[in-house]
């Protein structure tokens, strides 16, 4: 038994090293952006989005919105699904991101909601992920809003971090219910990220983990809260079909964890409020796309 135990801690060390070996060198690897694949992600973002605008005015106005689904969100749970083929579509020279999750927020109201989620100052406060955030500009009720983030992502020992200009666009569908469509119309790889050689790399060059972003969103107040739901789509570089065993687990974690833990850390925001906001980076952001 002992020596079962020391063969397998060896094959997972020996895995872990190979994995490393293939993981960081591509991160250093160029991946432009072909035109193909961001032909391929825009037809599929057009058809995620009429999807979506299809549902917010029916009855299925949550995916998954069973009563049994319902009763799993109000004891807490946050449900995870892939909104798209098995969360990781396949396009030339590329691959699509796509999950959702969905959380309920016990005693919070939609306007709390909305005056979070809109608030994007205190993103850094919020979510984990966000180094720096900031708010361009703004139509006068604030249904389209223009915003900056630096994001940044680990994973097996590889750190990403991007510079992303977004536009969002906020509906309130009923009194109880409201929406939003997020799209990235800039992404651009940080290279040394707050040290004195840090460079923005052009947009669509670069490492290839993180091309476009997009999210889709809805909100529900009901039974003393608000469900909300959450889609995120994203494209990236595809794998070298002969490392895709190893490379593919990762990127299918980092994708579902994303997922939640930035529903789970709005959830927490809201339930736990606080105003500090952490100090960050300065970052120049005024300029769309850093020009």
């Amino acid at each position: 038994m002992a020596r079962q135990l020391t063969g397998k801690r060896a094959y997972l060390k020996g895995l872990a090293c190979v994995a490393a070996l293939v993981v960081v060198p591509l991160d250093s690897a160029a991946a432009d952006l072909d035109p193909r694949t961001a032909s391929a992600y825009d037809r599929y973002i057009e058809a995620a989005e009429q999807t979506f605008v299809k549902l917010i005015s029916t009855d299925a106005f949550l995916t998954g919105g069973s009563a049994q689904a319902l009763g799993r969100l109000r004891q807490g749970e946050i449900l995870l699904e892939p909104g798209g083929g098995d969360g990781i579509i396949s396009v030339p020279q590329g691959l699509i991101h796509h999950w959702r999750a969905t959380a309920f927020v016990r005693d919070t109201t939609l306007e709390q909601v909305l005056s979070l989620v809109r608030d994007y100052v205190k993103y850094p406060s919020v979510y984990d992920w966000v180094i720096a955030s900031d708010l361009v500009s703004s139509e006068e009720d604030r249904s389209r809003l223009r915003a900056f983030f630096r994001a940044r992502r680990r994973t097996s020992g590889v750190t990403g971090v991007f510079d992303v200009w977004m536009v969002t666009e906020y509906r309130r569908v009923r009194p109880e219910r409201a929406t939003s469509i997020a799209a990235s119309e800039c992404v651009r790889e940080v290279e040394h990220a707050g040290e004195r050689g840090e460079r923005r790399l052009q947009a669509g060059t670069g490492s290839g983990y993180l091309w476009r972003a997009n999210s889709l969103s809805k909100y529900l107040e009901r039974d003393g809260g608000v469900y909300i739901e959450l889609d995120t789509i994203g494209l990236s570089r595809g794998f070298p079909a002969f490392l895709s065993w190893i490379i593919e687990p990762i990127a299918r974690r980092l994708g579902r964890s994303s997922t939640t833990d930035s529903l789970r850390q709005l959830r927490d925001a809201l339930t736990s409020p606080h105003d500090a906001v952490p100090a960050s980076t300065v970052v120049s952001s005024r300029s769309w796309c850093g020009v």
